[in-house]
């Protein structure tokens, strides 16, 4: 992003640490120590700029920090549960919170936090905001679960790659921008462009993240390299390699793949071959178009400074290497 772009999200990233501070000084304290560590360990808030940048085509009426927010905290709910789940012991450089906590307060903070969001949404009083963010809780829990189910699952084809990816990531994307225009009253048709432009960059998100977890450092993203791997997760970069192997490989990968029982040595080859090889960037090519596909939904919205800075983003997006 420009320059002149970072000055003008900086101060609503400013507006958006202090509101989450704010809003979880008041849980209780134990409570409000596990959602401060995920909420102010950091984060790119790309998901509650995208709120502002989408209510703000419409011209800035109301508040629509706290909406924004409360994206963010379904966000981060979502990754106190999730490190439980991949029982992951970093999380952007820090311990994660179970590691600390505990697991059962861990996942009772996520839930505290994600009935927090729903109360700020529903502060709008508007019916269409409550369905907006439900849908979005929703379609979360439902892809992170089909990505448990799927966990192991060596004969994952890439259409139910992306049934995962746009549940789990895409579609909070997709809500962030719908209910930024439906905060201000959007025609249907704005919030249509909007939320496709959300719903494909979200997908090109998780397709670079998918790539940076064999192809990036674990001191640029702040978990170890191959983790997805390690974890059982079929991603595009691992598809894309066991398509290609021979069939008495594949098999032999695929069964080690699925009975957990992969060794050292075979993960070391295979995130090896996998970046040396390209697959990484073949991953970020398919992002690439996704994002191509987010630039074609703006078309239809008028010129302006935050269509710019949402093209900006979505550039942003494809270009980030944590």
């Amino acid at each position: 992003m420009t320059d002149v772009v970072k000055i003008y999200l900086k101060k609503d990233i400013s507006s958006i640490n202090t509101f989450l501070k704010t809003n979880t000084n008041s849980f209780s304290p134990l409570v409000k120590e596990i959602t401060q560590h995920i909420l102010l360990s950091g984060g790119k808030r790309v998901r509650p700029l995208l709120t502002l940048l989408c209510a703000r085509i419409q011209g800035k009426t109301k508040d629509s920090i706290p909406l924004a927010c409360s994206l963010e905290m379904i966000h981060a709910a979502s990754l106190l549960h999730d490190d439980i789940l991949d029982d992951s012991n970093m999380r952007r450089k820090n311990p994660t919170a179970h590691t600390i906590f505990g697991n059962n307060a861990t996942i009772l903070a996520g839930d505290a936090l994600l009935a927090r969001a729903s109360r700020i949404a529903a502060e709008y009083n508007n019916a269409y905001i409550v369905k907006l963010f439900a849908s979005a809780v929703e379609d979360t829990a439902s892809g992170a679960i089909d990505e448990m189910y799927h966990t192991g699952d060596a004969e994952l084809t890439e259409k139910e790659y992306y049934e995962i990816i746009i549940g789990k990531t895409a579609k909070l994307f997709e809500f962030s921008c719908r209910m930024g225009a439906c905060c201000e009253n959007a025609p249907i048709e704005i919030e249509d462009a909007l939320g496709n432009f959300g719903l494909n960059i979200g997908i090109a998100f998780q397709l670079v993240d998918d790539s940076l977890d064999y192809a990036s450092s674990s001191e640029d993203t702040g978990k170890p390299i191959g983790g997805d791997l390690r974890e059982g997760k079929m991603t595009l970069p691992l598809i894309l390699y066991l398509q290609t192997r021979e069939k008495s490989e594949r098999k032999a990968i695929k069964k080690a793949f699925t009975e957990k029982n992969l060794s050292a040595q075979m993960q070391e080859e295979i995130i090896y071959n996998i970046t040396h090889a390209d697959f990484t960037q073949t991953t970020r090519n398919t992002a690439k178009q996704y994002i191509e596909k987010a630039t074609q939904n703006l078309n239809s919205i008028a010129d302006c400074k935050e269509k710019e800075i949402l093209l900006q983003i979505a550039q942003y997006v494809i270009a980030r290497i944590n």
